[in-house]
């Protein structure tokens, strides 16, 4: 059972390799890595209490799948930022919650978030600003941020909006192609310092 559970951790692991347009059930099947991992910590603690020989299954797991670890379980000990490093926020705003109950309270929530983070470049999926008092709010929050740009994706994507807002000109948008009738992606460039 250990070895089993090591090889589908490893499995696990190694799905985030796969294209997603390739083949989506084994991009799917890498989430359940996490339940994976525990198995096989289990094991360890369970080998180590009841026959340590055995332990080697577990730790070799371990070890071959570190990077997959690494990834889901990430311990980052907070350090000083560089000097001219740049602070990038990326938010998926559902459409800024519009049409829900409660958005008077979300919309409050995100503005103080946007101007909390004193972020160099903001970028919004589901973006479509709505047209009331909340919209007018989040036009005035991102005036901090000199440069836009925005691409609806048209009738299949729901009319949801791609948005970044800048510190930095914007020099280039390029849409990237790819199929996927419920994804859509940008590249930007822009031009630091």
């Amino acid at each position: 059972a250990n070895v089993a559970s090591v090889g589908m951790m490893l499995l696990c692991g190694l799905s985030e390799t796969v294209n997603p347009s390739h083949f989506s059930p084994l991009v799917a099947f890498g989430l359940t890595f996490p339940a994976y991992l525990f198995v096989n910590v289990a094991f360890l603690v369970f080998w180590a209490v009841f026959s340590a020989r055995n332990i080697w299954i577990s730790v070799v797991g371990l070890v071959l799948s570190f990077g997959a670890v690494r990834a889901y379980c990430p311990i980052n000990i907070p350090n000083p930022h560089p000097r001219g490093c740049i602070k990038v926020m990326s938010y998926n705003v559902k459409m800024f919650s519009a049409g829900e109950t409660t958005i008077n309270n979300n919309y409050k929530n995100l503005l103080a978030y946007l101007k909390k983070s004193d972020a160099d470049i903001v970028c919004f999926q589901e973006a479509g600003i709505p047209p009331d008092i909340f919209g007018r709010g989040i036009i005035n929050v991102m005036k901090r941020w000199a440069y836009h740009d925005s691409l609806t994706l048209g009738q299949k994507f729901n009319n949801n909006t791609i948005s970044i807002y800048s510190r930095f000109p914007i020099i280039r948008c390029k849409r990237i192609p790819f199929y996927s009738p419920f994804h859509a992606s940008i590249a930007y460039t822009l031009r630091v310092g």
